[in-house]
């Protein structure tokens, strides 16, 4: 399969099977995770595996929408060390650092017959507040988002989103 292949069968799977993903699996999604792109090169990104059920239960309930966490098998909470990026040109960078580092995952993850769906955490404060709880995150360490994983139960279709009138060409 090609990679442009690979990136339209990416999509947000919300339904898993329980089958437990094997521990290379998890470590070719973070390998390929930390080989996204970051400004000046300050990887600011922290991973942390949550296949404990009771924590994705209560990482469950950081909003309505991410009720099905608690059912799949994997979650990785993916964060910004913000003392990697404390300068003045890379301070806000982890966003989209991590951002890059979360899509790779995704992209890894249909590559390895893995399903993910991204769960937004960052900007809002409340969900920041209970992921930051649950797993006991100091200070400097604050999440991006989630990715929930596992074998999934549902098929989706291969797709683009393209729409040809967002794009502009040399200038609006």
């Amino acid at each position: 399969m090609s990679i442009y292949e690979t990136i339209l069968r990416r999509r947000s799977i919300r339904r898993y099977t329980q089958q437990p993903i094997e521990p290379e699996k998890i470590e070719l999604l973070l390998k390929a995770a930390m080989a996204a792109p970051t400004a000046r090169n300050q990887q600011p990104w922290e991973f942390i595996i949550v296949d404990d059920t009771i924590r994705r239960e209560k990482l469950s309930r950081s909003h309505s929408a991410a009720g099905f966490l608690k059912e799949a098998p994997l979650g990785i909470v993916v964060c910004g060390n913000l003392q990697r990026c404390a300068d003045d040109i890379t301070q806000e960078y982890w966003i989209q650092d991590c951002s890059a580092a979360i899509t790779i995952m995704q992209i890894a993850a249909v590559e390895l017959e893995l399903g993910s769906c991204w769960i937004g955490t960052h900007p809002r404060t409340e969900r920041i507040a209970l992921i930051k709880k649950v797993l006991a995150l100091p200070e400097i360490i604050q999440p991006l988002g989630i990715l929930s994983i596992g074998y999934p139960d549902e098929i989706k279709k291969p797709r683009t989103q393209f729409t040809k009138t967002y794009v502009h060409h040399n200038s609006w």
